[in-house]
């Protein structure tokens, strides 16, 4: 249920801060992945594309950690997806306790490209990156859907996508939680047989869990073979038309969802700010916190 939060707190004080590096995650939980602390969630102030997650975090200092105000804190804030703000939020944002009412339902997605070429591995030997010269050319396959592309999360985790899945520590070459496909950039190392079982095996689960899988070779991506492809892609698209509309409309006139974008920098930004005093980073008895 929505709820008032904490009238006058401290992350009330971080109205106008903006948070970078914040992208799009599958769930709500924690997760320690190769060393790096991850922390997801998926509520939020406005009817938009909530989940995200916060990368290297630091872990958790078990007393901060254990805070019954800090919890509380983060309970009120996240209990509602979407959650209503603060009176003081309201009142500096110029909004009615019923703005959610007024809110139309809407996608946020940033204007510039996603930028994936640090973590889509290739053949550093043979300087061969056909994943990469995919996922560039992906943009001109959607055509005036081009946006669909950073809707792409490369070298996902399949436990990311299907958590109680026993593909542990393995990954797709790119996934579209929006779409609910994953594609597969095959190269001749696939042809053997034991692979193909393996890769069978992958995609078996993603059916039985309602995601479409795709796959395309080396071979067709150096021949720039396309056509197939784009018929599967548009089948997909009409499948998901109504969820990719609601990216379309933010798209189409972005300052018309400005307090969207506000009321989601501000619960990202509370988020993180918890989360570092339960990690020690910062501590309430500080007189100045330095983000710098």
């Amino acid at each position: 249920m929505p709820n008032d939060g904490v009238e006058h707190s401290l992350w009330d004080s971080l109205l106008y801060a903006i948070l970078n590096g914040i992208s799009v995650s599958l769930g709500i939980n924690r997760r320690d992945i190769d060393g790096v602390f991850l922390m997801f969630y998926n509520s939020g102030y406005a009817k938009v594309n909530n989940h995200f997650v916060i990368k290297n975090l630091p872990k958790h200092n078990s007393n901060a950690a254990d805070n019954p105000i800090l919890s509380i804190i983060q309970n009120l804030i996240s209990r509602g997806n979407p959650t209503i703000t603060t009176p003081f939020l309201r009142e500096k944002l110029q909004i009615e306790r019923s703005y959610l009412h007024q809110l139309d339902e809407v996608r946020i997605i940033q204007d510039m490209p996603a930028d994936w070429s640090i973590s889509i591995r290739g053949d550093d030997v043979n300087q061969s990156y056909p994943a990469l010269e995919f996922y560039k050319d992906l943009r001109g396959i959607f055509k005036q859907k081009g946006f669909l592309t950073d809707l792409f999360i490369a070298e996902c985790l399949i436990t990311n996508i299907i958590p109680e899945s026993n593909f542990e520590k393995q990954q797709v070459d790119f996934y579209s939680p929006i779409l609910k496909l994953v594609i597969e950039v095959d190269g001749t190392g696939h042809e053997t047989r034991q692979q193909k079982k393996l890769d069978q095996a992958r995609d078996n689960i993603f059916k039985k869990h309602g995601i479409d899988v795709i796959r395309i070779s080396t071979t067709k991506i150096q021949m720039k073979d396309y056509e197939e492809l784009t018929l599967k892609l548009r089948e997909i698209y009409f499948k998901h038309a109504e969820k990719i509309k609601l990216f379309e409309k933010y798209i189409e006139s972005p300052s018309k969802y400005q307090l969207h974008y506000q009321l989601t920098e501000i619960y990202r930004f509370q988020m993180v700010i918890i989360e570092l005093i339960k990690s020690n980073t910062l501590q309430l008895i500080d007189n100045q916190w330095d983000f710098a």
